[in-house]
């Protein structure tokens, strides 16, 4: 098998373990490559269809955002995945649960995502006891915007020093 046939084996398999429960089993679904993927994978074990859980920002919310929301993704999803698709939607109201946020967690954690993270397993514990979501792919798979700069990075070195001096003046110089 090439490298994509295995890694299709492996995963498949990997799920096909993560669903021996005697409790319902439900996933966390961004819309995303990892989330996507592994609802897929649980469709094929299952006859019924996979509670997934998605949360996403009202518009309003997004205004200042860079990246936006991946809600279109899940929601296309459901169209083409055996699911029961539960989402919710977030905006300026929702920090009003800051504090049992804060008062759940065991430490101090400087993480954005606790608080969606909070909202959308309050959602889920009504229908799924076990979760299974893509946490940690990107970390895997480099489908962070930083590592694409290290790698980047790695270049650096073989410009010559005449335009890396140039390209670092224009660089401070800007009012970034």
């Amino acid at each position: 098998l090439d490298q994509v046939e295995q890694l299709d084996v492996e995963l498949k398999a990997v799920v096909g373990e993560q669903m021996v429960s005697d409790v319902p089993i439900g996933a966390f679904l961004s819309g995303g490559l990892d989330s996507s993927l592994i609802v897929a994978y649980m469709n094929q074990h299952r006859d019924d269809p996979v509670s997934t859980y998605s949360i996403g920002f009202e518009k309003s919310s997004l205004g200042q955002d860079v990246i936006g929301s991946d809600v279109e993704y899940a929601r296309n999803l459901k169209d083409h995945l055996n699911i029961d698709y539960n989402e919710i939607m977030l905006n300026s109201d929702s920090s009003t649960i800051l504090n049992k946020v804060v008062y759940h967690m065991d430490e101090p954690i400087a993480d954005p995502a606790a608080m969606t993270t909070y909202l959308v397993c309050k959602a889920a514990v009504k229908k799924s006891k076990v979760i299974l979501s893509g946490v940690g792919a990107d970390e895997i798979f480099g489908g962070y915007p930083r590592y694409l700069a290290n790698s980047i990075s790695n270049y650096y070195r073989y410009i010559p020093t005449p335009f890396k001096r140039l390209l670092e003046e224009i660089i401070l110089s800007s009012k970034v």
